[in-house]
């Protein structure tokens, strides 16, 4: 009786540790749904001129912060190697940035700086992500 017992706990415990696996590798079809009916889609849409303002005003409070280097691209910018980024070492950095994406047609965002201006927060820089970055350092 008691071999029963045991072997229907470790039963329902393997049972419940499978589903809770399965479940963290689930697909979030919610967000799949918004998706397509363009909750998210819309921030794709959005013109250069659109993600200019938003840009301008992140790019003020980026120069009042003084961010700290947090990756090596960013340490090759550092030219005064204090461990942070001044407005005239984030402006080189951007300005990089924004050709290799001219070039490759994107540029995947590696540092805090980058998530600022990643629109959509896909962990992409895309072309009108670019455009604007280059229109809010004008």
């Amino acid at each position: 009786m008691k071999k029963r017992l045991h072997v229907a706990v470790f039963a329902v415990i393997i049972i419940f540790v499978t589903v809770g696996l399965a479940q963290a590798q689930m697909v979030d079809y919610n967000r799949r749904a918004r998706r397509q009916r363009g909750d998210i889609l819309h921030l794709r849409n959005r013109t250069a001129d659109d993600l200019t303002n938003a840009n301008r005003k992140y790019w003020a409070e980026l120069k009042n912060t003084k961010p700290r280097v947090s990756t090596k691209a960013e340490q090759l910018y550092d030219l005064n190697q204090d461990g942070y980024l001044q407005p005239n070492e984030m402006v080189r950095f951007l300005n990089d940035v924004t050709s290799s994406v001219e070039k490759n047609g994107k540029f995947n965002v590696s540092s805090e700086v980058l998530k600022g201006f990643d629109a959509n927060k896909d962990g992409v820089i895309t072309l009108n992500e670019a455009q604007a970055i280059k229109n809010s350092l004008d």
